[in-house]
């Protein structure tokens, strides 16, 4: 239970390499705060004498080169525009910086380094399927069961999604919607664009809910792709199996879509946008070992609740029966009342034993997490005002009309979410 971090500061032709267990879960929030924070930051952890590439992050920052190369966790940023903008606001961050995200993670960065790749990652990666996560044809990433006759689409539903056009002929516009992109239609299969012509029509979805997009013209011959930098490198291999296509890459991918459909769509605002990037970027929150069984604790807490709530209500039914029937209200509020006590007696007892099991096995691991402290000022006030300055340097909506429109979730929530 970690998300380790290795990291190469390049000076004056020198290099160190430093490494933390937690910092790739907060990496997109640090890298946010320009290169003196962002190295201050890291020379807090742990000195290592070699580079060490078993870790799911981490960045080169080369200040002879005046680059930075990073890989880190994402989650929340699956919608192309969030992550665009939160790449727009980095690179404001690091004037005079060339910023790049490591599509192949710690591999790039060691290529960068010129260090030779560890071979047992490298075998690993080759005898996994690329595209594993991925449904492997159009039947597999659909949306509805074909097999359920009642099954209709959720009108709530806010997961992400892949969003696929075509344009007939006579210029007609036909939208579907799959989970994603599947293997056989990013093979630019026959089949596959068949199938996804013959699913039952959908509506244009709003940006916040795509992932990735394609846009077919079958009668011309041409599709464009776009969705998150990882699709981009794999497309790169794929792309070459579109024989007779003109296949593009477009940065643009929701607006093009929309305007090749006649429409807008449900475009996300700067400030929608930024909403979802800013509360992470201002917490002080950290990742660790007692904050995740604090997550934990609180969910079970919640859950525990809930569920003692929904006994009580059960055992309550026939006692109110009880009384209906037979009009001894005493009786069935005595009842009541014991089942209530004896409920949450057994509640507290067992939340107790709970609370004192997992404190028993924690303490030592508790106590060898060294504490760290964020990138950039600690003060609310000063981390606002940092960040308004940023956004003024981004031609971004500045933070107080941003602010509104924070979700309610904080701390370490947000850095799981």
């Amino acid at each position: 239970m970690s998300e380790p971090a290795v990291f190469a500061l390049v000076r004056d032709g020198e290099k160190r390499y430093y490494a933390d267990r937690w910092a790739s879960a907060t990496l997109r929030r640090e890298v946010m705060w320009g290169p003196e924070d962002f190295e201050a930051w890291v020379e807090q952890f742990e000195q290592l004498d070699e580079w060490e590439d078993c870790c799911s992050g981490g960045a080169i920052v080369d200040f002879d080169k005046r680059e930075l190369l990073w890989t880190g966790e994402t989650l929340g940023f699956d919608v192309p525009r969030i992550w665009q903008t939160h790449t727009k606001l980095v690179e404001a961050a690091w004037p005079n910086f060339t910023v790049k995200a490591a599509s192949k993670g710690v591999e790039d960065l060691a290529t960068y380094l010129g260090l030779p790749l560890n071979e047992e990652r490298v075998e690993e990666d080759e005898d996994e399927d690329e595209y594993e996560l991925r449904p492997l044809t159009v039947k597999d990433a659909r949306r509805d069961d074909p097999e359920d006759e009642d099954d209709e689409p959720e009108d709530e539903d806010d997961s992400l999604r892949a969003w696929v056009t075509i344009i007939d002929e006579d210029g007609t516009a036909r939208q579907r919607q799959l989970s994603a992109l599947s293997l056989d239609l990013l093979k630019g299969e026959a089949s596959a664009i068949d199938a996804v012509a013959k699913l039952p029509p959908d509506e244009i979805p709003q940006e916040a809910l795509v992932s990735e997009g394609l846009l077919l013209n079958p009668s011309r011959r041409t599709a464009r792709i776009w969705g998150s930098s990882e699709l981009l490198t794999k497309m790169k291999h794929l792309g070459k199996l579109w024989k007779g296509w003109q296949l593009k890459w477009t940065k643009r991918g929701y607006a093009e879509q929309s305007a090749a459909s006649g429409t807008r769509g449900l475009p996300m605002s700067d400030v929608d946008v930024l909403a979802k990037i800013l509360p992470v970027v201002l917490s002080t929150e950290q990742i660790n070992v007692g904050a995740f069984m604090d997550a934990i604790g609180g969910g079970v807490k919640k859950f525990a609740k809930k569920a003692t709530g929904c006994l009580i209500f059960v055992l309550c039914i026939p006692l109110v029966l009880f009384g209906v029937f037979s009009g001894n209200w005493t009786a069935v509020l005595y009842s009541i009342a014991a089942t209530v006590v004896i409920i949450v007696g057994l509640y507290m007892l067992i939340a107790r034993r709970f609370r004192k099991a997992v404190q028993k096995n924690l303490p030592q691991t508790a106590e060898d997490e060294t504490t760290t402290v964020v990138a950039g000022p600690l003060e609310e006030d000063a981390r606002k005002a940092r960040i308004n300055q940023l956004l003024v340097k981004a031609e971004m909506p500045k933070l107080e009309e941003v602010e509104p429109h924070f979700p309610e979730a904080s701390g370490l929530e947000l850095l799981a979410s």
